[in-house]
């Protein structure tokens, strides 16, 4: 797998699970893995403006390592730390929503490029239909 330098894209993966009634406790037993972000509905939660507000469904999130350069090792690492093979929705109690989400930024005002390139192998696309999982992109030129 590459690593990051100082220098290229602004990368990042994210793996999202959403439910009403959705418990990041029960989802960790399962997948035998901690969240590095999770909430229940009804926690409470300030915003940066100052605001309380309270959380109206449960979340268990994954990031991946954002020392990582690709796409495809981002996707690696997030399915490698799951510990399950099945659809999530059969094993995961009130889970909704089931996504990994991708956030590329590219600085392109010197090279005369406009687009992002993305590459997704069979071999990642078969693990997160089998997850039962959508994917996700934001792409950004700067």
């Amino acid at each position: 797998m590459k690593t990051k330098s100082d220098s290229g894209p602004l990368l990042a993966a994210y793996l999202k699970l959403h439910g009403e009634s959705l418990d990041p406790t029960e989802v960790s037993k399962i997948l035998r893995v901690y969240p590095t972000k999770s909430w229940e509905k009804g926690d409470r939660h300030t915003t940066s403006a100052g605001n309380e507000v309270v959380r109206k469904s449960g979340l268990w999130g994954l990031t991946a390592d954002r020392k990582l350069v690709t796409i495809p090792d981002m996707i690696s690492e997030l399915i490698g730390n799951i510990s399950v093979k099945e659809s999530l929705f059969q094993i995961i109690p009130n889970l909704e929503f089931a996504e990994i989400s991708i956030f590329k930024a590219e600085d392109y005002s010197n090279s005369g490029r406009n687009s992002i390139d993305i590459s997704i192998g069979s071999n990642h696309l078969a693990a997160i239909a089998r997850l039962g999982l959508t994917i996700s992109f934001e792409l950004c030129i700067v």
